[in-house]
């Protein structure tokens, strides 16, 4: 998921990558946005623009199936432990119940 660091980027978080986790793929991303704190431990990052660093990571995943299986086996349990539609709708509800307790 190669990205500049632009302003737009930086406010944005693509859905692929969490289709790519769910699948147990490898992922490698550009270091912008929410991406760094979602892949922690379960992908390969980049500096946003370095097509070479880019290169490089896709080229070691390619060279290492062991590797690129087990950032794949991470991602995928990462998401099914953080990113579930369940585990989204109750940190949602929490945020929303703690508006409504202000609000009140």
């Amino acid at each position: 998921m190669p990205q500049l660091d632009t302003e737009v980027t930086r406010y944005q978080m693509p859905m692929k990558i969490y289709d790519c986790m769910a699948m147990g793929k490898p992922i490698v991303a550009s270091a912008v946005s929410d991406q760094p704190e979602v892949l922690e431990g379960c992908g390969m990052l980049v500096p946003p623009g370095e097509s070479e660093a880019l290169a490089a990571a896709i080229r070691n995943l390619l060279e290492n199936p062991a590797l690129a299986a087990e950032l794949g086996r991470k991602a995928r349990a990462r998401c099914l432990d953080n990113f579930t539609i369940g585990h989204l709708s109750e940190r949602l509800r929490g945020v929303v119940e703690a508006v409504v307790r202000r609000g009140a």
